[in-house]
């Protein structure tokens, strides 16, 4: 009777009875199969990912702040080279004022004249240079000085100088080759010779200005050396003679080189007039005329 009974009884009956857990898994088991794990919201995605965004905005950024920090360097680079350049070129301008062009101090030069003998650069007895020239003219008188003292650098000569008008004899070939210092100096003092016109037309310039840059000029033209520049020379000091007074030092060393540049260009008997001239003024206390006769 136990023997049929136990084997009547169902196997599910049995596994409940004997082993507990295992029903409980089976059953676990279905109701995952037919009810699946709700999903997360957090892992479905609404929208797609900013990260790739966030990246290209930093990166856009930090390569902005690359640019700017360069062309802030950049600047202030320009600005100081600019400024140290400025510096330099009006220091050396204010060193030739005062110091190059400066009026002579020693007593024992004055005492015997030779201060006479000095080259005046549009200052006189004040020395540096005419402040009625302005900016532009000063500068350019200075710079012409440092041209003829000081050179410009490589470069021993220019050809073709625009210091001649065509007036006169031309070098060998139609061609003028001249000293590059002596082209840049006469550059410089035709630009502050034009500036002086201008300005002298206006009164607000010394009135000895224009025929003492004149004076200069023509003295850069002797320089040169060539038929062409002497006879510039020669018409620019005729111009000096004909603005100043016919007596004191400046008329009698205008004079002696007008006889000078008559000899050079072959007038003989211009250059001993003007010579005779020149000795005239040197003897202004002297009443008796100086007579010169060509050697025989």
């Amino acid at each position: 009777m136990l023997m049929t009974s136990k084997f009547k009884t169902p196997v599910s009956q049995l596994v409940r009875r004997v082993h507990p857990p295992i029903r409980a898994h089976c059953v676990a088991q279905r109701t995952y199969s037919s009810n699946p794990p709700p999903v997360s919201r957090s892992s479905i995605p609404n929208s797609p990912s900013p990260v790739f965004s966030d990246n290209l905005a930093q990166h856009t950024v930090y390569g902005l702040s690359i640019y700017g920090r360069l062309i802030k360097y950049t600047v202030v680079a320009l600005l100081s080279v600019g400024v140290t350049g400025w510096a330099a070129f009006e220091g050396t301008h204010l060193y030739v004022e005062a110091a190059e062009l400066g009026p002579e101090t020693n007593e024992e030069v004055k005492k015997w004249g030779w201060d006479q003998e000095a080259d005046i650069w549009t200052g006189g007895d004040a020395g540096g240079t005419d402040p009625g020239l302005g900016f532009k003219g000063r500068h350019a008188v200075r710079s012409a000085w440092m041209a003829l003292n000081w050179g410009i650098g490589p470069g021993s000569s220019v050809i073709g100088s625009n210091a001649f008008s065509g007036k006169g004899p031309s070098g060998a070939g139609g061609l003028n080759i001249v000293d590059a210092r002596l082209e840049f100096a006469q550059d410089y003092l035709s630009m502050a010779l034009a500036i002086a016109d201008d300005k002298l037309r206006s009164g607000n310039i010394h009135p000895q200005t224009p025929w003492r840059l004149l004076v200069r000029h023509a003295a850069v033209l002797e320089r040169m050396g060539s038929q062409a520049s002497w006879f510039e020379a020669r018409s620019e000091l005729e111009k000096v003679w004909a603005q100043i007074p016919k007596d004191g030092p400046d008329a009698a060393r205008t004079a002696l080189k007008l006889g000078d540049l008559n000899e050079r260009l072959g007038d003989s008997e211009d250059a001993l007039s003007w010579w005779a001239r020149a000795i005239q003024l040197t003897q202004a206390n002297s009443k008796q005329e100086a007579t010169l006769t060509l050697p025989t």
